[in-house]
């Protein structure tokens, strides 16, 4: 990659806190960064260690990945 330029990996824990009005589920995504060359299991592992420390319980686990193109 040009000019040290590095993909971005960040890991999206998606919690489930409630219901709205019309019993829609109300989500909270809490986003962190993570060292890129971490394995799909190594995160998914991370975010459900996250999210035993959470009051919220878990809707899903997300490994979002960027890299830049110029």
């Amino acid at each position: 990659m040009k000019g040290g330029q590095m993909m971005q990996v960040r890991l999206i824990v998606r919690f489930y806190t409630g219901e709205d009005i019309f019993g829609k589920p109300l989500l909270k995504d809490v986003t962190y960064p993570i060292y890129p060359y971490a394995t799909d299991d190594d995160i998914k592992e991370i975010g459900e260690a996250l999210a035993a420390l959470s009051a919220w319980d878990l809707s899903g686990t997300y490994k979002v990945s960027t890299m830049p193109i110029s």
